[in-house]
C-alpha cells in the first residue's frame, strides 16, 4: 500500500497540482512526446519553466490571445486511477518591433505578427545552464514552422514552436524567451525549511519578482492518517487569459475533493476531504492552522500571517484531535510557487 500511495503522491502532483495558475484552453494537435520521466517529489522539488504574462514585455503589443492549459490529468473512481502525465502548454499570438504582419487582401485583416506556443515538461534536476537549440518543424494542420528546444544543461525540458509572417531572426526569439521565461517551483510544505527555489541561470535572465502561490493537497503517502485513496478529483479556477485582445485576470482558487480509508489504527474509516485553497501574492511561509467543528465535520483553516490561504473540510465517523488534524495537514500539503 504505501508502494501505491507514493506512485499516487507523484501523480497527485503532477497534476492536480499543476493545473497552473494562469489560465486554461486547448492550443493544438501536435502531439509532444514526454522527453523525461515522471519526476518524484519525494527526492526534489518539480520544477516547470513557462512563459510570462508577455503584456508586460515593452517591445510586445496588439496581444490577440493568450492561453495556459496542461495537457493530461489524475482521477481516482473507486479505487481506480487514471492519469497522464501533465505537460504545460501555452500560446500566445502578438505584434512586435521588426515584425510586420501579414494582410489578407480578401478579408481586408492583418493576422498577428507572430504566434508562438510553448510546450514544458516536468523535471527536478538542479538548475544548472538553461540553453536554447533550435530547428526547423512541419504539420500541414498547424501554422508553426520553426522550434526552440529548451535545455536545463543537458535534459530537454521545453519546446517552444513559433511562426512569424516576416522573419524573426534566432537572436529575436532568444531575447524574448530570455525576458519572458519564468519558473514554477513545486514541493511538500513539510520540506519547506530545506527548500531554497533556485533561480534561471545561464542565458536566461531572472528578475526575482514574485508572481504567484498556492496550496493543494498532494503528499498523501506522507500521512498516517491514508491507507488507500478510494476517489479524487481535482480543479483550478480563475487565473489569467487573453482572447480577442481582452485580458481577464480573476482570483485563483485550487477546488480538491478526495475521499480516502484511514489505517488499521483508526479502524479503516472512511474519510471524506474536500478543500479549496487561493491564489497568494506573497511567498507562503509557516502556515497556521484554526480548527473548528460543527454538524459532524471539522473545518481547518489554514492561514499564513492574517492571511486565508485555504479551507480544509474533514467529515468521518472519528472524531480527530486538532493536533492530529494538524499534523495531517502539515503532512499533505504541498506548494505552488511561481517566480518571474
Amino acid at each position: 500500500e504505501k508502494k501505491y500511495l507514493k506512485i499516487i503522491s507523484r501523480l497527485l502532483v503532477l497534476v492536480m497540482l499543476l493545473t497552473s495558475a494562469l489560465t486554461f484552453s486547448g492550443c493544438g494537435e501536435i502531439f509532444p512526446i514526454l522527453d523525461t520521466d515522471v519526476p518524484d517529489l519525494d527526492q526534489s522539488p518539480i520544477y516547470y519553466l513557462c512563459i510570462g504574462d508577455i503584456s508586460k514585455c515593452d517591445y510586445v503589443d496588439n496581444i490577440e490571445y493568450g492561453y495556459y492549459d496542461f495537457e493530461g490529468n489524475y482521477s481516482i473512481v473507486n479505487g481506480e486511477s487514471r492519469c497522464s502525465t501533465p505537460i504545460l502548454n501555452i500560446s500566445y499570438g502578438f505584434d512586435s518591433e521588426n515584425i510586420e504582419k501579414r494582410s489578407h487582401p480578401f478579408y481586408l485583416i492583418k493576422s498577428n505578427g507572430i504566434n508562438i506556443w510553448g510546450v514544458f515538461y516536468p523535471f527536478n534536476d538542479k538548475i544548472e545552464d538553461i540553453t536554447f537549440e533550435f530547428g526547423h518543424t512541419y504539420s500541414s494542420h498547424h501554422i508553426f514552422n520553426k522550434v526552440v528546444y529548451v535545455y536545463n544543461k543537458e535534459t530537454l525540458i521545453g519546446k517552444v514552436y513559433y511562426k512569424a509572417h516576416s522573419s524573426a531572426s534566432k537572436e529575436w526569439m532568444k531575447s524574448f524567451l530570455n525576458d519572458n521565461l519564468i519558473l514554477m517551483s513545486i514541493y511538500n510544505y513539510s520540506d519547506i525549511n530545506e527548500i531554497e527555489i533556485p533561480t534561471l541561470s545561464g542565458d536566461v535572465l531572472s528578475k526575482g519578482e514574485h508572481i504567484l502561490s498556492y496550496l493543494t493537497v498532494g503528499n498523501l503517502n506522507g500521512s498516517e492518517l491514508c491507507g488507500e485513496v478510494v476517489e479524487f478529483s481535482s480543479r483550478l479556477e480563475g487565473g489569467m487569459d487573453i482572447e480577442y485582445g481582452t485580458k481577464n485576470d480573476e482570483n485563483v482558487t485550487n477546488t480538491v475533493n478526495l475521499k480516502i480509508r484511514a489505517d488499521e489504527s483508526l479502524g479503516f474509516a472512511e474519510i471524506s476531504v474536500d478543500a479549496r485553497f487561493f491564489g497568494y501574492k506573497s511567498d507562503i511561509g509557516t502556515l497556521d492552522y484554526v480548527i473548528e467543528n460543527s454538524n459532524g465535520a471539522q473545518t481547518v483553516y489554514v492561514y499564513s500571517g492574517d492571511d486565508l490561504l485555504g479551507e480544509i473540510s474533514i467529515s468521518s465517523d472519528v472524531t480527530f484531535s486538532n493536533d492530529y488534524i494538524e499534523q495531517f495537514a502539515y503532512d499533505i500539503l504541498v506548494v505552488i510557487e511561481i517566480e518571474g
